[in-house]
């Protein structure tokens, strides 16, 4: 009785609620209903000023991780009193998963309104996966194949495979050949780069891309069809040691000569790793594309081996044997100075990349060393005194590697101020280097008041000699590094440049708060400032080079320069920008009656004048629950816009708003398989 009197004066008007109160309630997916584990719920009570309104003057939340049956529970701590006249509470229940689309407002019965003390509020939740791919895998005979493991991953910008970018599920076909990759991760920059690799031991791999153009089922999920898969060709052999007995459990790595050939987005490279010789020193790989391979064979009490160049291309099935000889893998020779005398203690560094083998040692008093251990007939790099360049490439066996140290240069010179002449003085930074890009090579730190510098160990060539000092703009200058005292002369640096502008309208008004990037292609100084109210923009203490610049405004068109050149004797550069308004493009997708949701719609610059030109992407976007896209801003002029199968050219006029509806799935409908309704590949 005391406990409900309690409860009771929880709910006066005076109080949202007292003490603690529970949410809990049940996460699934809204493809088939299954339960999703170790999804995050989140539940949070905002109070807010009627008279002010935002920001909120109190909240209270808790967050639950749901259990492997989707279930999760939830409770609230107790608000203080606040009056119900003068403030409004406001209740929201999300979830969030690592390869679902996050949901914000989740199902419940009293979701506008904040729980009481010891009520039990129940919320479920259905996240939609972020996105999905299915299919059938076959062999050349139509038969559908089990266990093929299958990736969909996500390739950068240089179309290489990031790991960070791999879908959520790796699944195995089953027994009809069919798999379902259920979910991909949040955040990826565009669903075209999007690739699903297929692969099994027996067979060759296989590869789709632009996973994005496909279109998709009112589900989300995108259809692939019936994949074909190969028959792979077959390495095998047996491993010798030098007086002619097998080798048992000897380690055999088989790795294309060229291994990301054909690969988009460098998965899987077409190699056999963990492979292991039997009693008998047989080893067998099987699956492989028809390439030229590498086969290097490694054992704990063993020297190493190796077969370069195995061409599999033309047959089916090749046996490669390979003896493993305790010469085989051995460089030795002598390191010699610039003047011909031997090297006393000399340090070397040895590194086949290949095989993945590392070893170092000392020369002694003769100059000599020797190094072992390394298979034949595969380069081998040894690194000198610069940690920039390699020293030598050796190709063992090499019983005459003998390594002549170049001359080491001196290069000095003076660092003048460019304005007033005069020297200045020390603790600066310098670099030689091949590369300014790299910041790697021979460093000093210091000049003297005088403002001369000296940089030691050098060894002749073509290099970039840069500084770095507090209060200049950093520079890079190429120099010929030839004589033992290589002096480059006066180093001029400047203050830096100061480039300032105007951001305006085609009217000539100013653009307040625009925002204003510019990256040096070269040094990767890259800075961003905003316009003031007058619309003026001012970047100091700038390198001369190349720069990209751009410049974004609400309600206008991006202004996109690829080259701004700023002088090299410093100053003031003033570059103004005039800004088109921008120009929504919009449109929808629908089957029918029914919106397509969730359905990529990608935009490209055109082909114009009939040359062929590059068509870089411009943007993309998905279609929302009323199958409705929008791209917003886009500066006037002529586009591609592409939908699942059908593409179009569109002309975007100043000041007209252009509309683009697309019939889902595109110019035909697909032939279903017997299982899922896909396409056939």
């Amino acid at each position: 009785m005391g406990q409900r009197a309690r409860q009771g004066k929880s709910k006066s008007k005076t109080a949202f609620f007292h003490g603690k109160a529970t949410i809990h309630g049940r996460i699934t997916s809204k493809r088939g209903g299954k339960p999703i584990m170790g999804a995050q719920v989140k539940a949070e009570v905002t109070i807010f000023d009627k008279a002010r309104g935002w920001p909120p003057v109190a909240k209270e939340q808790a967050t639950a991780t749901t259990d492997a049956a989707g279930r999760y529970k939830i409770v609230l701590p107790g608000l203080t009193k606040i009056d119900k006249t003068a403030y409004d509470a406001f209740l929201s229940v999300s979830g969030d998963a690592a390869t679902f689309v996050p949901e914000s407002r989740m199902e419940g019965k009293w979701f506008s309104q904040p729980p009481v003390a010891g009520k039990r509020l129940k919320m479920d939740g259905k996240l939609a996966p972020a996105f999905a791919v299915d299919g059938r895998v076959v062999d050349e005979n139509g038969r559908p194949l089990k266990d093929v493991e299958v990736i969909v991953y996500q390739t950068s910008s240089h179309g290489c495979f990031n790991p960070s970018l791999v879908g959520g599920e790796w699944p195995n076909t089953d027994a009809n050949g069919e798999f379902l990759a259920d979910g991909m991760p949040k955040g990826l920059p565009t669903e075209q780069r999007q690739t699903a690799g297929f692969f099994h031991p027996d067979y060759q791999r296989r590869f789709i891309q632009r996973l994005g153009d496909l279109p998709r089922d009112r589900k989300g999920v995108a259809h692939l069809g019936d994949i074909v898969l190969r028959r792979g060709r077959s390495l095998s052999g047996t491993v010798w040691d030098a007086k002619g007995k097998p080798v048992a459990r000897a380690n055999v790595l088989i790795m294309a000569e060229r291994p990301y050939e054909g690969d988009p987005g460098c998965a899987r490279p077409p190699a056999k790793w963990n492979l292991r010789t039997d009693s008998e020193g047989r080893y067998a790989a099987h699956g492989l594309p028809p390439m030229i391979y590498n086969v290097f064979v490694t054992h704990k009490s063993q020297p190493p081996g190796a077969r370069m160049d195995v061409n599999i291309m033309t047959r089916s099935r090749s046996d490669v044997d390979i003896v493993l000889d305790k010469d085989a893998g051995v460089l030795a020779g002598t390191v010699l100075s610039a003047d011909g005398t031997p090297t006393v203690s000399y340090e070397l560094k040895a590194d086949q990349y290949v095989s993945r083998t590392q070893k170092s040692t000392k020369t002694d008093k003769q100059g000599r060393y020797r190094l072992d251990g390394f298979a034949p007939h595969t380069g081998v790099s040894i690194e000198g005194f610069s940690h920039m360049d390699d020293l030598a490439w050796f190709d063992p066996p090499n019983l005459a590697a003998d390594i002549r140290l170049p001359e080491k240069l001196t290069v000095t010179g003076r660092l003048i101020d460019a304005r007033t002449g005069k020297p200045i003085a020390a603790n600066k930074r310098f670099v030689v280097t091949a590369n300014p890009a790299w910041g790697r090579g021979f460093r000093a730190q210091s000049a003297d008041p005088s403002g001369k510098f000296e940089i030691p160990d050098v060894w002749a060539g073509d290099y970039y000699l840069g500084a770095t000092c507090e209060g200049y703009a950093s520079i890079y200058r190429p120099v010929k590094i030839s004589r033992a005292k290589c002096d480059v002369g006066d180093f001029l640096l400047h203050r830096g440049v100061t480039l300032t502008g105007t951001v305006l309208t085609t009217s000539g008004k100013p653009i307040t708060n625009a925002e204003v990037y510019i990256d040096n292609l070269l040094y990767y100084d890259g800075k961003a400032v905003r316009a003031n109210a007058q619309g003026r923009y001012t970047f100091k203490g700038l390198s001369d080079g190349i720069y990209q610049f751009r410049v974004r405004a609400d309600c206008w068109a991006p202004f996109y320069l690829q080259q701004l050149e700023l002088p090299e004797e410093g100053g003031r550069f003033e570059r103004n920008v005039c800004m088109a308004k921008g120009v929504a493009i919009t449109g929808h997708v629908m089957d029918g009656s029914t919106p397509i949701d969730r359905q990529i719609v990608i935009l490209s610059s055109r082909k114009t004048g009939g040359r062929l030109q590059k068509r870089p992407w411009i943007a993309d976007v998905n279609t929302d629950a009323n199958g409705c896209f929008t791209f917003p801003n886009i500066r006037p002029g002529k586009y591609a816009i592409r939908c699942g199968l059908t593409e179009r050219n569109i002309t975007v006029k100043p000041g007209q708003s252009t509309t683009c509806n697309f019939i889902w799935p595109g110019k035909f409908k697909m032939p279903p398989h017997k299982s899922k309704g896909g396409h056939v590949i």
